[in-house]
């Protein structure tokens, strides 16, 4: 980039700092563009799809594919045992198998669709060049009629920076004094207006002002972005909107009654609201995208116009619009204030825009409602998969604008104190995602008017949001304090450094959006803490009983965490991007590869922590020797309902280590002030990592000193690599989570000693031993991006529902095995013995599970098969034999028969009892207490008591994950806590 700096303010007292020119300062326009391309992707897909069910010959196409493709499915005999499920999983594959042409035929009306939109706009952009010159009547300037004026144009390009001047074109029959900047990449082109050429010989200053405005738009490169926006807007309006709601007008007098658009009067008022307000936003984006490229053209001028210059003079003189605040919004403009305070104080370009960035999460929430469809739709046998694939590449578009945002407010001065922006920014972003989720066409066509259990009471909406802000907010403080390192002087200058940094933000934020957006939808059940399960033998004793109580505390969305290939990644970026970008040049005072920023803290406390956690762990587990007698140390009886002595010395093991990270955390962020994000992040990591392989020394001198009573011929333990690699993750995200209060803590235990004792603030430079921290950054960093590597066949698992998160557990000598599979004989459930004579009851059936996914087939009075599809019950097994069946507030059940929408909703509970025996659940003494609602495209048909039904049903249990079917439905659950 070209241009001066200015001398503005001071950093503090004594020295001034510079403040880096307008050019230096992002645009914006980049980032609104893509805004407006991901608005009009997900509004115009979702429209082309629903365009195909209004036409009654798809829809009933559809109908009869779904009839005849689910007939085998439905006439299969009740599942006899575990060898029959491949077998009904290739007759369910094969159904999918049919139904493929038909989907695929519905996405492809959406593919076709959006190549026939982008295509116009690219002809339209390509094309307005040619439209611009006819139409305007446009003639060159060459140096033979006007060869002073071209030289001028000459020497003003050159001042501006242009690698080459544009092609010059004059509009004899415009009296304005105006000009356009336009043309294609390597062919760009400028019109001056008749007006303004006269402008050359009776007012140079005026002449050269307008001028210089548009040779910034070409400095900028903001005119294709501009001409493909004007563009993409026709386009949308001509193939998506226009076509829709003709398709809506043609329907509904009609009677087409192929979907729920069209079944009710109230469903089609709620799609045309949506559509209206989509259309707003992209018209708004456009306009947004229209106004921020004229501001930084009018300050980036302004600086080569000069302070004497005529520019803020003719912007002074343009009318501001009459009428209200929002006729501003309307035009293509901005308003006259507003390019006048750029030109004033070009700082203002750089302030975040809280509207824009509203936009932006809007736009977000509809990608990720839209993209959740059509991934359920292509993974429909794996729907945490195609919920996750979908907050992945959701995460990236919100942390990718999240950070460009703060990128933009830290350009213009890189040492002012944003109080407010990293607060703001993500609580704007995240109430715009949540507000966009219910303004996406699919939500309003197909959700809209179904009632909410989970997650659609109010209460657990705001719950998820804030904990979307709270994430949202640490991740805006550490992106912030990164760019600054990133666009300070003091460092190494680096043009790839703040890119590098929205990057980073986008991998560090992908698993933890994914695994929220995972679950987000869901029952708040789901997002409940779960506390461990009691020992097996040994649970008379209070604090060992307590103890795995406590260490085994669990968090569903952590195994999403756990199954993510990208969470170590993503936190080694936390402190490796920092420490990269501020390493030094050749010849830059230090020795070269020499971090600029202090290590030597950081990784000082880290290495301490870790090793007393290895220290620790060894002490405890020669105190567990001492302090529990020998039947215990020998359990090793592993059950869904209790655990046994090698597996509580693991978790509490893995708790020691979590809380050891806290208190590290807590100590660097008490001992440093600059660059605290980053420094906290690397000493938390090395501790966590460090505890991970110790763990290895804690197993062999447990089997030394012979803890488990066995007597092992060796001390050397057996731990795969993939268990290693798991403990690894679950150490270092639970201490990333615990290590936030812990360094806010240290941190205000900081600043209340400073305000106290004045200290003067430490000086930023290369640690001690210079070439030791490299190393060890180095081998840190190659562990935790490599590690994640061995597990991702167990991580495929996690995200399909394969097999549990928990498949592999230690055995009596803290190694890995895989759960014993579980046969119905007598338990033990908090101490109370369970006989054979009382009930019969499965182990791995007792906790409490979630529908992930529900279906079932009902034959129609004509004998039409008609399938219903259902997800978010909650099933309560109990080791003494009760069962509960909890509907909620309202579990709604879907269905589609001869073209009508079906749905029952259904709210309250059913008790049971139950046992089981034969790869069977038996249940009797059913009482149910609620009511269940039926609607036929969205009119009631009846509201009856809530029935019970006790047909046996055959059943698959691993781990967490657990399958029932019966004669006509089949049941994925997932366990969520241990006890029923």
């Amino acid at each position: 980039m070209t241009g001066a700096e200015v001398e503005s303010g001071s950093q503090d007292d004594t020295a001034h700092r510079p403040v880096p020119h307008p050019h230096d300062v992002p645009a914006g326009t980049t980032t609104r563009f893509a805004l407006l391309i991901a608005v009009v992707a997900a509004t115009s897909s979702t429209m082309f799809m629903l365009l195909h069910l209004l036409v009654p010959a798809n829809s009933a196409r559809q109908v009869d594919a779904q009839k005849s493709c689910f007939a085998e499915v439905s006439g299969l005999p009740p599942l006899a045992g575990p060898d029959e499920v491949p077998l009904r999983a290739e007759a369910a594959a094969r159904a999918m198998r049919c139904l493929a042409p038909v989907y695929l035929d519905e996405v492809s009306w959406a593919g076709y669709g959006l190549v026939l939109l982008f295509g116009l706009a690219v002809v339209l952009y390509w094309l307005q060049p040619w439209w611009i010159i006819r139409r305007r009547r446009l003639v060159p300037i060459s140096a033979e009629n006007c060869p002073e004026l071209l030289a001028y144009l000459g020497e003003l390009s050159q001042k501006v920076g242009l690698a080459r001047p544009p092609a010059w074109l004059l509009a004899p029959y415009n009296a304005t004094a105006g000009g356009r900047s336009f043309g294609h990449v390597r062919r760009r082109r400028v019109q001056l207006d008749a007006g303004l050429v006269i402008l050359y010989s009776t007012d140079r200053a005026a002449f050269r002002a307008v001028v210089l405005h548009e040779l910034a738009h070409l400095w900028n490169r903001d005119v294709d972005k501009t001409y493909l926006t004007m563009a993409i807007w026709r386009a949308y309006v001509v193939v998506a909107l226009i076509p829709f709601v003709g398709g809506l007008l043609i329907a509904i007098p009609l009677g087409w009654s192929v979907t729920a658009l069209t079944g009710r009067w109230t469903g089609t008022l709620a799609v045309l609201g949506s559509l209206l307000a989509l259309t707003a936003l992209v018209y708004l984006t456009r306009n947004a995208i229209l106004h921020v490229r004229e501001t930084h053209a009018d300050a980036i001028a302004a600086v080569h116009d000069g302070p004497d210059g005529a520019l803020r003079g003719l912007v002074g003189r343009l009318r501001a619009p009459a009428g209200p605040w929002w006729r501003a919004l309307l035009s293509t403009h901005p308003d006259a204030r507003q390019r006048l305070a750029a030109i004033d104080d070009p700082a203002v370009l750089a302030r975040p825009s809280l509207w824009v960035l509203a936009g932006a999460g809007i736009a977000a929430g509809m990608l990720a409602t839209d993209l959740g469809f059509v991934f359920d739709f292509l993974f429909v046998t794996t729907a945490a998969f195609s919920r996750g694939l979908a907050g992945l590449v959701t995460a990236l578009v919100l942390s990718g604008l999240l950070a460009v945002t703060l990128w933009h407010a830290a350009a213009g001065d890189p040492a002012r104190r944003l109080r407010w922006t990293w607060l703001l920014c993500p609580a704007v972003l995240a109430a715009g995602f949540v507000l966009g989720e219910h303004l996406s066409l699919f939500h309003a066509s197909v959700r809209w008017d179904q009632p909410g259990g989970g997650l659609g009471g109010g209460v657990a909406v705001v719950l998820t949001t804030l904990l979307l802000v709270v994430g949202g907010v640490l991740l805006a403080g550490w992106t912030l304090s990164v760019l600054r390192l990133a666009l300070t002087p003091v460092t190494p200058r680096r043009r790839w450094a703040p890119f590098a940094v929205v990057a980073a933000t986008g991998v560090v934020a992908a698993p933890w959006f994914a695994a929220w957006f995972v679950l987000h939808g869901l029952d708040l059940a789901l997002w409940t803490p779960i506390l461990g399960s009691v020992p097996g033998t040994g649970a008379e004793i209070g604090w060992y009983r307590t103890l795995s109580w406590w260490t085994d505390f669990t968090w569903l969305p952590l195994r999403y965490l756990d199954g993510n290939p990208l969470t170590l990644p993503g936190l080694t970026l936390l402190w490796l991007v920092p420490i990269v970008i501020t390493l030094r040049r050749r010849g830059s005072g230090t020795p070269a590869g020499a971090p600029a920023m202090r290590l030597d803290r950081p990784l000082t406390t880290g290495l301490v922590g870790g090793i007393a956690v290895m220290v620790i762990g060894v002490a405890l587990s020669y105190v567990a020797k001492s302090a529990l007698p020998l039947n215990v140390r020998q359990d090793t009886t592993f059950t869904t309902g209790t655990t046994y002595f090698g597996y509580v010395q693991l978790s509490t093991y893995i708790t020691l280590a979590v809380l050891a990270q806290a208190v590290v955390a807590g100590l660097v962020a008490a001992r440093v002030r600059r660059h605290r994000p980053a420094l906290v992040a690397l000493a938390v990591s090395l501790t966590g990592t460090l505890a991970a392989i110790g763990w290895l020394g804690v197993l062999m001198f447990s089997r030394c000193v012979d803890l488990y009573g066995n007597a092992p011929t060796r001390c050397v333990p057996t731990v795969s690599l993939p268990d290693l690699t798991g403990y690894l993750h679950t150490i270092l995200i639970k201490g990333l989570i615990l290590a936030v209060p812990g360094a806010l803590l240290g941190a205000a235990v900081s600043a209340l000693r400073r305000r106290r004792s004045h200290p003067a603030t430490p000086a930023s430079g290369p640690a001690g031993a210079r070439g030791v921290p490299v190393v060890v950054i180095a081998l840190l960093a190659a562990v935790m991006i490599v590690a994640p590597l061995s597990g991702l066949p167990g991580d495929w698992n996690i995200w399909t529902g394969h097999v549990s998160s928990s498949s592999a557990v230690p055995d009596d000598e803290g190694d890995a095995k895989p759960p014993p599979q579980t046969t119905p004989t007598s338990a033990t459930s908090a101490g109370r013995d369970i006989s054979p004579q009382e009930t019969t009851v499965d182990t791995c059936v007792v906790g409490t599970w979630i529908e992930t996914a529900n279906e079932s087939h009902v034959k129609s009075p004509g004998g039409v098969d008609v399938r219903f599809t259902s997800a978010g019950r909650v099933q309560r097994f109990r080791a003494d034999g009760t069962a509960v069946l909890d509907f909620g507030t309202g579990n709604v059940t879907t269905g589609t028969f001869d073209g009508k929408t079906l749905r029952s909703v259904s709210s309250g509970t059913i008790t049971f009892r139950y046992d089981t025996g034969a790869g069977q659940i038996l249940y009797s003494s059913p009482m149910a207490s609620g009511t269940t609602t039926v609607t036929i495209d969205g009119v009631v048909q009846e509201t009856r008591a809530l029935e019970a039904s006790v047909e046996p049903e055959h059943y698959v249990c691993q781990g967490d994950v657990m399958t029932q079917t019966g004669a006509s439905f089949t049941i994925q659950l997932a366990r969520t806590s241990r006890t029923g």
